[in-house]
């Protein structure tokens, strides 16, 4: 099944460059390699396809992903209308989601992809810090909501 993620990740991202030029698939394969079960892989590599890209959670349980696989990714794709941090403190209630997105959020600070992201309210170190203290069940000292 991880061969399969690959090969949806890989044909659902192809032409799609990140806000540096690179290709977007480039970002969930490193989020995958941060990973240590198949399962967990499989979701990274699949975490943004449907948020960023036309497939659906209906087309993965279609090509035979498990309903942990498809609950997560669900719980990792970020609904238009929910506020950020409703939305974190949702990924902190899943062990799995709350690993994949800490991965996600470390790439993105890495290699700073983070244009993608809104910044209404708080600066990116800001915001960082304080989506990481709630994944990791720290306190950051940002105040939100």
């Amino acid at each position: 099944m991880l061969s399969k993620a690959i090969g949806i990740a890989t044909n659902a991202f192809q032409g799609v460059n990140d806000a540096n030029g690179n290709p977007y698939i480039d970002h969930a394969m490193r989020v995958m390699s941060k990973m240590d079960t198949e399962e967990e892989k499989i979701i990274a590599v699949l975490h943004d396809v449907v948020e960023d890209t036309e497939m659906t959670l209906h087309e993965l349980q279609e090509a035979g992903f498990s309903r942990t696989v498809l609950d997560t990714i669900g719980m990792l794709t970020k609904k238009p209308d929910m506020k950020y941090f409703d939305y974190i403190e949702d990924i902190h209630s899943s062990e799995l989601a709350s690993k994949i997105k800490i991965a996600e959020i470390e790439d993105n600070q890495d290699i700073m992809r983070v244009r993608k992201m809104s910044f209404q309210t708080y600066t990116t170190p800001e915001r960082v810090k304080k989506t990481l203290a709630i994944l990791r069940d720290e306190e950051s000292g940002v105040k939100y909501k």
